[in-house]
């Protein structure tokens, strides 16, 4: 595989399967020059039609199960089978040692995945949009991280231990929102080293107008925890821990440094800068979906830091122990006091003290609201429903909610296509339950669309929860989520998405969508493990 950046650079890696036919690589993953014979194509053809019987029988054996098994409806196999193809089509990078680069490596080396012998970094393109970040981000292709984690954690190691190394490597913890491929894949971003913290409680002032304003995509950190956790739990390969669990606590103390003094909540940044994932919606003050993510990096580390003890972590120490707990305990509090609304009987999407109320601004030429603190989220339950799929302890209160998913379903699924069948959960509703409308004018990207892998996603936490409050009506209403978009994708010829499915399309006009062949839909594995869970007692 040999790429040319964007500055001239080229970079020569050998590709996985030379390792199976001769190629080795050194201690630092770098290809031993010579070891591979090349001119391989009939070598690897022949071995592979005297296996084709085997290798078909291994297929059958996880395909099947899923294929045919009445406990997942004919619409949802269809999806997470059909999914799969972007394994192929959107992953076309997997190395097997580097080989030569001219490109001059960013700062804060040694190059990602050269300090695990035996690593092989593995990157996925997430969209067809293009640009320089169209590869590896993290804050979208973690909606996914169960169909790698379970069906591929050999090619999830190589880039989960990748992006601890860059945590490690960068002075404050802080780590990039994604690996670009046309700067070098793997070789553009040892280490963020430009984005020091604030002192807690000196944060960013707001600025007057919607511009910058401290760091941005306060989700990643987390969204690395939680995949690092995950692959343990799947493999129990002790180097996700023995290596990951001192970048793991490094780049949660990073989030800490955004916590008022006497908080126990990260505040989202204080301005139009990206606060996660939703990259669109300013956040004024605490959001519910990166203040969910970091009681779950809480509880991950909490759990992990007896294992890593054991293991000789130095940072594991009985003290930062007990103090995680201490600040896991405190958080969850402040979190339902914070969140929870009384009076709707709703959680609220962020707090309102981040001092942006009522502003408007444009970024990409997109208008930009600041939305009120109890417009209702979809995903408000992100991290409670990665929680309940790793066998965490419950973040949240679950019978809030359950009463919040119980009154707002409906509302969420209330936009029809032509035919009157539902086009998918929004993204938002306003405070009266109510979609926002689209004005073409000043398109407000992604408050009135709707995400498929956000339904997927969130169908998922909502069965988890069902499932543990007993609430089988519930279960069973919240499947309509991800059977809404998985309708029209598959069963609507004419909407042209079938194998090629975008992030997601506007509430109102299905023709309106964006970036293609997006990795966020993959998060449809997570209503198949959802399906699968069995509370603990239940």
């Amino acid at each position: 595989m040999q790429y040319t950046d964007n500055r001239g650079g080229q970079t020569t890696w050998m590709r996985r399967y030379t390792a199976f036919l001769g190629g080795k690589e050194t201690p630092t993953n770098d290809y031993v020059a010579g070891s591979y014979p090349f001119k391989q194509s009939f070598t690897i053809a022949n071995r592979e039609l005297a296996r084709r019987d085997g290798s078909f029988t291994a297929v059958e054996n996880w395909w099947t199960p899923i294929a045919s098994s009445s406990r997942y409806p004919v619409w949802l196999r269809k999806a997470a089978l059909n999914e799969l193809y972007q394994m192929v089509f959107m992953t076309s990078f997997w190395e097997s040692g580097l080989v030569k680069t001219t490109q001059q490596l960013a700062a804060g080396g040694p190059r990602l995945g050269s300090e695990i012998p035996g690593l092989h970094l593995f990157g996925t393109i997430n969209c067809s949009s293009g640009g320089d970040t169209a590869a590896e981000e993290m804050d979208v292709d973690s909606y996914g991280y169960l169909s790698y984690t379970k069906l591929f954690p050999n090619l999830e190691r190589g880039r989960v231990l990748a992006w601890l190394q860059s945590i490690e490597q960068s002075p404050y913890g802080a780590i990039p929102e994604n690996i670009p491929f046309t700067s070098g894949p793997y070789l553009s971003r040892q280490a963020v080293t430009g984005m020091q913290p604030p002192q807690q409680g000196n944060l960013p002032t707001a600025p007057t107008g919607l511009g910058t304003g401290g760091d941005f995509y306060r989700d990643c950190p987390h969204k690395v925890i939680y995949r690092a956790y995950a692959l343990y739990k799947q493999t129990q390969d002790a180097t996700l821990v023995t290596y990951g669990f001192a970048p793991m606590l490094k780049t949660l103390k990073y989030t800490q440094a955004f916590r008022l003094v006497g908080s126990h909540l990260p505040l989202d940044p204080p301005s139009e800068s990206a606060a996660n994932t939703y990259d669109q919606v300013p956040v004024d003050g605490h959001g519910i979906y990166n203040s969910q993510l970091y009681l779950l990096s809480l509880q991950i580390l909490v759990t992990l830091a007896p294992i890593a003890r054991k293991l000789g972590v130095a940072e594991a120490s009985v003290d930062t122990q007990h103090a995680l707990e201490q600040e896991l305990s405190l958080a969850k509090a402040e979190f339902e006091k914070t969140f929870w609304n009384p009076a709707t009987r709703r959680y609220r999407f962020c707090d309102g003290t981040g001092g942006i109320a009522g502003r408007e601004g444009t970024r990409f030429n997109t208008f930009k609201p600041v939305q009120p603190p109890d417009v209702v989220f979809l995903d408000s339950f992100f991290a409670q429903g990665i929680a309940a799929q790793l066998g965490l302890p419950d973040l949240i209160n679950l019978e809030h909610a359950q009463i919040h998913m119980k009154s707002t379903l409906d509302a969420f699924l209330s936009s029809k296509d032509a035919t009157g069948h539902s086009m998918g959960a929004v993204n938002f509703l306003d405070e009266d339950l109510k979609p926002f409308k689209l004005d073409m004018t000043h398109i407000v990207s992604e408050i009135p669309e709707v995400w498929i892998g956000t339904n997927y996603m969130a169908a998922a936490a909502y069965v988890y929860t069902a499932k543990k409050r007993g609430d089988t009506d519930l279960a069973k209403s919240a499947l309509r989520m991800g059977e809404a978009v998985a309708y029209q994708i598959y069963d609507v010829a004419d909407n042209g998405y079938a194998f090629d499915p975008p992030d997601g399309w506007f509430s109102n006009d299905l023709t309106a969508y964006r970036n293609a062949g997006y990795s966020r839909p993959r998060a449809v594995w997570q209503l198949i493990d959802a399906l699968d869970y069995r509370p603990r007692g239940g």
